[in-house]
């Protein structure tokens, strides 16, 4: 590859479901060594932390990378998630102050089953929705009754403004 094509190659340049595959790839041997040392709830604890202070600094990122914050903003950067057919929506509902959508097919957790991480999959991929809206803007409110990876038939995104004193 000539150094002109590698200038603009980052990490937001490639799909997401390609780094998730990335991450988990060096994830597991490092999560199963870790284990065997520690108790292995003690290990998923600091996993989930981790993930939520990096999933808050990706919001606050993405934020910045989209020129907004609003919630059009989020939607637009929700074709990232998407690229190559990676979750098939059903949007329910697309005002200025909601976006609701139905997930009916998901490659993340395709790929976490695939790689023999089930288990982990939710902690991976999934749990970071949360944190993420939040550092996007902390005005913005998830709500999630499921997921397929929890073995739902359809993960339930309902992005909202939240309303004063929320």
């Amino acid at each position: 590859m000539s150094e002109k094509k590698t200038e603009n190659l980052t990490v937001n340049n490639i799909p997401v479901l390609l780094r998730r595959e990335i991450e988990a790839r060096i994830l597991r041997p490092f999560l199963e060594k870790l284990c065997q040392r520690f108790p292995e709830e003690k290990v998923l604890e600091a996993l989930k932390e981790t993930i939520w202070e990096i999933a808050q600094e990706q919001g606050k990122e993405l934020r910045e990378r989209m020129g907004g914050n609003s919630l059009e903003h989020f939607k637009k950067s929700q074709e990232a998630w998407r690229t190559g057919g990676a979750v098939e929506i059903e949007v329910i509902k697309d005002t200025p102050s909601e976006y609701s959508y139905l997930v009916h097919r998901c490659l993340y957790a395709e790929l976490y089953d695939s790689l023999g991480l089930k288990n982990l999959g939710f902690i991976l991929s999934c749990m970071r929705d949360f944190p993420l809206i939040e550092g996007f803007n902390p005005e913005i409110k998830l709500e999630r009754k499921g997921t397929i990876m929890e073995g739902s038939p359809t993960c339930d995104f309902r992005y909202f403004l939240k309303s004063k004193g929320e």
